[in-house]
């Protein structure tokens, strides 16, 4: 990432409500202050000229000084932890308690100063506009030197910049200010013996303990009521470990309907071509032989989009028995793809991988389509072994593989290769002025329009340089914009294709927060699918999101992120509750090869046969590393600044505590572990020394057994995962000092949760619990968890039913409970009051409570799957009617009717029903749903026929109708 977009982020973090209190706190905000002021003055000085070797010393000092302050959170976090456990103090103990507070102030004033002697060194390689500028150079400091003997030369040189106060003998005094901690005056006099001596003693006060008498004790929160509000502490924790909330499918809802509404292009933009590969299929016949149509087209010339219109058009809907779409990426194993086809076969995502048979005997005997998005290469034996299983299939199956390579398409296609042609360039301008324009405001800037025309033509019919380009003006109505981007000289560049302008020019335009965002993207694999909440998760963990005020919630922020790139294109393919009710984007691939050239080398993927790794690398991807479980590459065994560990790809990840052991002892600095697909059985007690970490995932480790005590030590740490770790036997007894702890995803073989455990983390904001299969009741210690937003109870199959405590969770707005066999909800009222919540998913129970309990006031999405009982909605919805908006029901054989009382849910924009055959039609008043702006029936024949025919009167109003996947809203209006 270029160094003027970095270093935006970090003058944005130190100026955050959150390192000022802690400026503040270890009377460093002086420091702080000149900080901010020398990178922007340095900035502005040294790089009006590329300068490679100055720009990598202010990153680095960048960096360090983030580390100081992370440090100096975590020193807080952990104080107010040992507060916790030791309440009474000895007046012994007490006295090295303020001591050891002192040194660690020394410390960071000293690490402090060293910034500032470096800052001052950047000056040499750049070219001042004034050298008398008396900011050139940055700090003014004086230089530390610890003095050879004595207390007063020590405090003369140290008390002023970093205690703040000198008494009148000369020796160095903690300040009385509430601001800076309210202790007792202390003399504090060094050991003799120069430099060495002095770090040996700042070393030992700090991180070891002083004197014999017992320990020393980290420094107490001071008294005043800043330091001891709920804001202080959240002000500490979203600077050192960042803050995530529960985003859920409901915040992921609305960013899909945002883009479902507005980037796609016209249905008849790309019509011609649409026929000819729908007649291709329909007619192609290849006896005995797998007929595989090849679809090739440059990087976003929009091979997906054109697809996605042959995969639901109602010729093809109506000739295929099953339809089926699978993203691949370059790491693909056969057992994933296998996995993703019977998921989307069964319509059921939730369901685990059980054995290569399954697929089978749902292809069998049947005419599919099966659709293969971002085929590479041939995959050696993988794609040989595929075949396989898909042979299984009907004469008159196809497979749809779309690629950039001609020679791939040669090798694996049996049908006449498809080329997806470059757009018209009317039907380009049409697209762009689309993004460019709110509707109607295009005929007010025909100046615009007519440099517009001039921008798309440089696009060369390539529809995502035109969405990236129009997206980029929109809302930008200064001529000197537009025609910037027309005649800048990025045009004339040959560098790496053709698109490679378009996505300089469009990544150009994006705040600097976005591209830190955008460039961290560059970890995950081409083609990879994103969880959207982990994506969110991980920039936080990075510092990469920052919130101005002690209320604003990271995790809404970086929703507001993530909604600006999708709309603008950067991420595509947005699935809404995909796997465990997590939304799912892509990323496409030709944006990815260009994030990597942004990410420069900060972001390192690492493959099979990686030797050179970049010095500078911060943040590390293993894809598809054969020697993940073994060792670390040597040239990466130095870095000692590494961020990120990753291991993006399922079945990918290390299988010993050697590689874990590596990591702890060599990256002090991580802020992101991730371990998961791992086979190790246990993890080193040194986990617990990575005080920055804030992103730790084990999830899918299958061996793993128990988690040490240590972690509790990791007081940073914002997220753990550990789902489907199935063989996790409890939580450990220190898991409750994970006092900043905000998302737990878990997996354990425990009955229940005892008492001092997951209630204690008062922090949470979500809780997931995944195939927990002894978990027979859940704690009433939940209670305490008052600030929780989600949570997440799947495959628990021993739960019989949900505390009474649950009323007081009262900031709860995410409720998914899915395949619990014994689960019954008969007493709603018990927990009626949750009145928060907005999402709630009910699947795979025996039944579910009618009771009329008006708890679900503020409910705007309710999904009902797998209720094999159910035969008609629960009364108590009807208490939803001014806020429902999504109501889905699928996989209840039973269900009956829709209840007359539906029309009463005035604010419904979306209606879902699927495999439900017993319901025959919609009910009367159906035309007062103003707001219903879509309803899909899918797999219910008798309605499906009813809404066809006798109820299309009911359904006129609607913008979009689907019945078994065919668009309906055409037919309707024509009748």
């Amino acid at each position: 990432m270029d160094i003027v977009a970095l270093s935006d982020i970090f003058q944005d973090k130190f100026s955050s409500s959150s390192v000022r209190d802690i400026a503040l706190k270890w009377n460093l905000d002086d420091e702080l202050k000149k900080l901010q002021e020398s990178v922007v003055t340095i900035r502005s000085k040294c790089f009006g000229e590329d300068n490679d070797k100055a720009a990598k010393m202010l990153r680095d000092i960048l960096y360090d000084a983030e580390d100081i302050f992370d440090e100096c959170g975590f020193y807080t976090l952990k104080s107010q932890q040992q507060q916790n456990h030791h309440r009474k103090l000895l007046q012994v103990r007490h006295i090295f308690y303020k001591i050891r507070s002192f040194a660690f102030r020394v410390k960071m004033g000293y690490e402090m100063q060293r910034l500032g002697n470096r800052l001052h060194k950047i000056d040499m390689y750049g070219k001042p506009r004034n050298a008398g500028d008396p900011l050139y150079g940055g700090f003014h400091l004086v230089s530390l030197s610890p003095p050879r003997c004595g207390a007063a030369a020590f405090d003369s040189s140290v008390a002023s910049s970093v205690c703040g106060s000198v008494g009148a003998s000369g020796a160095a005094y903690l300040s009385e200010s509430p601001l800076y901690g309210g202790f007792d005056l202390v003399s504090v006099s060094p050991p003799c013996g120069g430099g060495a001596s002095f770090h040996s003693w700042v070393a030992s006060s700090v991180d070891g303990s002083v004197g014999a008498s017992g320990p020393a004790y980290f420094f107490q929160p001071p008294p005043c009521a800043l330091s001891q509000s709920a804001a202080f502490h959240s002000s500490v924790a979203s600077s050192v470990c960042g803050s995530v909330g529960a985003s859920g499918a409901a915040y992921s809802s609305e960013i899909v309907k945002k883009r479902r509404k507005f980037i796609l292009p016209d249905r008849d933009i790309r019509q011609n071509d649409k026929d000819r590969i729908v007649e291709a299929l329909l007619e192609w016949s290849n006896e005995g032989i797998l007929s595989i149509l090849p679809i090739v087209g440059v990087g976003g010339i929009g091979k997906s989009t054109l697809v996605k219109l042959v995969y639901n058009d109602e010729r093809v809907v109506k000739h295929f028995q099953l339809r089926i779409w699978v993203n691949l990426s370059p790491c693909f194993s056969v057992r994933k793809v296998v996995e993703r086809i019977i998921q989307s076969a069964t319509a059921n995502k939730r369901m685990p991988f059980r054995n290569y048979e399954k697929v089978g005997d749902i292809l069998r005997k049947k005419v599919y389509l099966l659709v293969l998005d971002g085929v590479w290469n041939e995959y050696e034996g993988k794609w040989n072994q595929l075949k396989d299983f898909l042979v299984a299939g009907a004469k008159g199956s196809k497979i749809v593989v779309m690629t950039r390579d001609e020679s791939v398409a040669s090798a694996i296609g049996t049908m006449p290769i498809y080329c997806v042609e470059r757009l018209a360039n009317d039907d380009c301008l049409s697209l762009f002025l689309k993004m460019a324009f709110e509707e109607g405001q295009k005929e007010k800037y025909p100046n615009l329009v007519r440099i517009g025309a001039d921008i798309v033509q440089k696009c060369e019919g390539v529809p995502l340089g035109v969405i990236l380009l129009g997206s980029s003006l929109r809302g930008r109505i200064r001529e000197i914009e537009w025609t910037g981007i027309r005649d800048h000289s990025v045009w004339d560049s040959q560098e790496n294709g053709k698109m490679f302008p378009v996505l300089k020019l469009s990544y150009e335009k994006l705040p600097s927060y976005l591209k830190a965002c955008l460039a961290y993207c560059s970890i995950f694999p081409k083609g990879c699918e994103i969880e959207i909440d982990k994506l969110i998760q991980l920039w936080i963990s990075q510092g990469l999101i920052h919130t101005s005020t002690h209320f604003e919630e990271p995790e809404e922020i970086g929703l507001e992120y993530f909604n600006q790139l999708s709309f603008k294109s950067f991420f595509q393919d947005i699935e809404e509750n995909g796997l465990f009710f997590s939304s799912m984007c892509k990323m496409n691939d030709t944006v990815h090869d260009f994030l990597l050239s942004v990410a420069g080398s900060e972001c390192s993927t690492v493959y099979a046969h990686t030797q050179n790794i970049p010095e500078e690398v911060k943040h590390v991807a293993f894809s598809d590393y054969d020697e993940s479980g073994k060792q670390l590459p040597i040239s990466l065994l130095q870095n000692h600044g590494l961020r990120t560990i990753f291991f993006p790809v399922d079945e990918v990840g290390p299988t010993s505590t050697s590689f874990v052991d590596n990591c702890v002892s060599r990256f002090m600095h991580l802020r992101t572990l991730d371990l998961s697909h791992s086979s190790f059985e246990m993890l080193p007690s040194s986990i617990g020394e990575l005080k920055r970490l804030k992103y730790f995932d084990l999830s899918s480790n299958c061996s793993i057994q128990t988690v040490p005590n240590s972690i509790g030590k990791l007081h940073c740490l914002l997220i753990l995962r550990a789902a489907l770790c199935t063989q996790l036997t409890e939580l450990p007894k220190d898991a409750e000092d994970l006092i900043s702890l905000r998302h737990l995803y878990l997996t354990t073989k425990q009955e229940s949760f005892p008492d001092k455990s997951v209630g204690c983390l008062s922090s949470l904001r979500s809780l997931s619990l995944y195939s927990c299969k002894n978990l027979v009741s859940l704690s009433d210690e939940l209670k305490h968890l008052r600030n929780l937003r989600t949570l997440t109870i799947v495959d628990c199959p021993k739960l019989t039913f949900l505390p009474s405590s649950m009323k007081y969770l009262t900031a709860l707005e995410n409720l998914y409970i899915i395949d619990c066999d014994e689960l019954t909800l008969f007493e709603w009222q018990d927990i009626e009051g949750i009145k928060m919540v907005r999402s709630l998913v009910i699947g795979g129970l025996p039944e579910l409570s009618s009771k009329d309990v008006q708890c679900f006031e503020n409910l705007k999405s309710f999904v009902i799957d797998g209720l094999p009982k159910l035969v008609v909605l629960p009364r108590w919805l009807e208490g939803s009617a001014l806020t429902l908006r999504n109501l889905r029901i699928a996989r209840c054989p039973n269900f009956l009717e829709l209840p007359e009382w539906l029309k009463n849910l005035t604010a419904l924009e979306s209606i879902q029903i699927a495999e439900c055959p017993r319901l025959r039609s919609l009910p009367a008043g159906m035309h007062r749903l103003n707001e219903l702006e879509e309803l899909k029936i899918d797999n219910c024949p008798q309605l499906s026929v009813d809404c066809g025919e006798k109820d299309r009167a009911k359904i006129a109003h609607i913008k979009e109708t689907y019945l078994d996947g065919i668009l309906q809203v055409q037919k309707i209006q024509n009748k």
